[in-house]
């Protein structure tokens, strides 16, 4: 799998331990919610970033993916967001008890800051997305792939 830079960097420290993916190509018909789970249940929807207890290598870690599933784009929650590698900055609480978060610098555009880490994932899944036409709003299906680090190298 591929990350930028600041992605392999949240990995290397423990701050992101999953992925969404685009399911490309998407399923042929509308599915729904429970159809979908059907599909990837049976076998018939094959995850083509690996599968449970694959290795790959970031930097100077190695990760094996721990679980495989698929949801819809924006039923992200608020941790999950926090576990795509969404910073927390400290020393930002708020009186009304909101944290500060921000989405990673992606190419030539500057972090967000967003009061919601789910907020500050959108942004960066638009940067990434958008322009192919896989943005926020068209929701799409995406595989969730959960990790964690098993080696780093020199340790």
């Amino acid at each position: 799998m591929k990350f930028n830079s600041e992605m392999r960097l949240a990995i290397e420290h423990g701050e992101k331990v999953v992925t969404r993916r685009l399911l490309e190509p998407p399923p042929p018909y509308d599915y729904g919610d429970d159809g979908i789970d059907v599909l990837w249940a049976t076998g018939e929807l094959e995850c083509p970033y690996g599968a449970v207890g694959d290795k790959f290598r970031v930097g100077a870690t190695t990760q094996e993916i721990t679980s495989i599933s698929v949801q819809r784009l924006q039923d992200i929650t608020e941790e999950d967001a926090k576990a795509e590698g969404i910073d927390f900055i400290p020393g930002y609480e708020r009186p009304s008890g909101n944290s500060l978060y921000s989405a990673p610098q992606c190419g030539n555009r500057p972090p967000y800051y967003e009061t919601q880490a789910r907020v500050a994932f959108m942004w960066l899944w638009d940067s990434i997305y958008k322009k192919s036409g896989h943005g926020w709003d068209k929701n799409d299906w995406v595989w969730v792939i959960d990790f964690k680090t098993v080696r780093e190298d020199g340790k």
